[in-house]
């Protein structure tokens, strides 16, 4: 199951960033998904990617009665990016070779745990943590609020506390998973107050612009049109033809 997870976590990240971004960051709405790191996800940069392409030649064939007709023959097939699946198959048997030796090196007494080396632990935790604020977060906000601003934006302080609401939850079944109890909770609190600062910075940074991302403007050679959107009513410029 994690292993079905990890394979297509990264598009899923994106998914869930690029979706968060855009209902947060002013004028980026509609970009919610990006397809920047779908190659660490094999199956879908597979299926983007690598495909089946054949030829076909028109054969003309006699009938019985007389007469002909024109047959479409297939005469060759082949795969695009075929290459692919050997550097997919490559670094699988580096990872593999990884997996053996860490788990070689591991401690004996952790051989049964949800995550068996230790440097790891805290990583699987904050990621957990962060996948359900983000992900969890903006689930919760949808289903019980689903509001807007006057910007068309996700309103900021509901979204903080599903997602403080959601990164909790995840915090505490990451603890659990680690743990194998459910008595994760005493001495949590630095964990859960850090969780709901990350939230806070996180959507504040966004719906502010921190980033500087809705005050960027490309180059000249890099425009291809331009949208604006005026009481209701939308109009596209382009440079070629508008100067």
């Amino acid at each position: 199951m994690l292993y079905f997870v990890f394979h297509f976590l990264a598009s899923l990240c994106d998914v869930m960033i690029s979706s968060l971004s855009s209902f947060l960051i002013f004028g980026l709405e509609g970009q919610t998904y990006t397809g920047v790191v779908d190659f660490l996800s094999p199956t879908v940069y597979l299926l983007q990617h690598v495909r089946g392409d054949n030829t076909y030649e028109y054969v003309e064939r006699t009938l019985p009665g007389g007469g002909t007709i024109t047959d479409s023959v297939m005469t060759s097939v082949w795969l695009t990016n075929a290459w692919v699946i050997g550097v997919y198959a490559l670094v699988g048997v580096g990872l593999l070779a990884i997996a053996l030796i860490l788990y070689r090196l591991r401690r004996s007494e952790c051989a049964g745990d949800v995550i068996a080396v230790g440097w790891a632990k805290p990583v699987f935790h904050g990621g957990v943590t962060a996948v359900a604020a983000i992900g969890g977060g903006q689930l919760l906000y949808l289903l019980f609020w689903n509001g807007r601003d006057q910007q068309g934006r996700y309103t900021l302080l509901p979204l903080i506390v599903c997602m403080i609401i959601a990164g909790v939850i995840g915090y505490y079944a990451a603890a659990m998973l680690l743990a194998k109890t459910l008595r994760v909770f005493k001495g949590s609190w630095p964990g859960v107050v850090a969780t709901a600062a990350a939230c806070v910075v996180l959507c504040s940074s966004l719906y502010f612009d921190g980033f500087g991302i809705a005050g960027r403007i490309p180059d000249n050679s890099r425009l291809v049109s331009v949208g604006i959107t005026v009481a209701g009513n939308s109009y596209n410029l382009y440079p070629d033809a508008d100067g």
